[in-house]
């Protein structure tokens, strides 16, 4: 299953666990999530992760369940598509361009510092995402080219 970045990472998240699951809860509201913790599964800790939800009253669900599922890796994610990312110089969002760009979740990561236009258009500068505290991405940071166009 593929991540839908038109959705939240908890929809997202939601939505695998249906995918696995006969009648999981469907929508954000039934449910609560407690933080993540890492997994092993099949030996591998380091992209596995465990969240814990709890079924909010009224909502058709009770109780806890935890579900183990594997982040992804924003430098995996950002190899393709290959090549710089194509900023027009009057863009207002850089962030929500690149997220469109490479099919990210715009929530669930942020620039380390704010990008800045060279000082002399057409030109491409390198800058650095970041993902902490993801439902989706694993805590780590990518470069990324920008092609600032005239």
């Amino acid at each position: 299953m593929q991540i839908d970045p038109s959705k939240s990472a908890l929809q997202n998240l939601l939505d695998l666990v249906d995918a696995a699951n006969a009648s999981g809860p469907s929508n954000p509201d039934q449910v609560t999530f407690k933080s993540l913790q890492p997994a092993t599964i099949d030996g591998d800790s380091v992209t596995n992760t465990s969240v814990e939800l709890d079924g909010v009253t009224g909502q058709g669900f009770t109780g806890s369940q935890t579900f183990t599922y594997g982040r992804l890796s924003l430098s995996a994610e950002a190899a393709s598509p290959a090549g710089p990312v194509p900023i027009p110089n009057d863009t207002a969002d850089v962030l929500g361009a690149v997220a469109t760009y490479f099919g990210f979740i715009k929530a669930e990561i942020s620039f380390s510092a704010a990008p800045v236009a060279p000082g002399s258009l057409p030109g491409t500068t390198t800058n650095t995402l970041q993902a902490s505290g993801s439902l989706v991405y694993l805590d780590g940071t990518v470069d990324v080219q920008l092609n600032w166009e005239a």
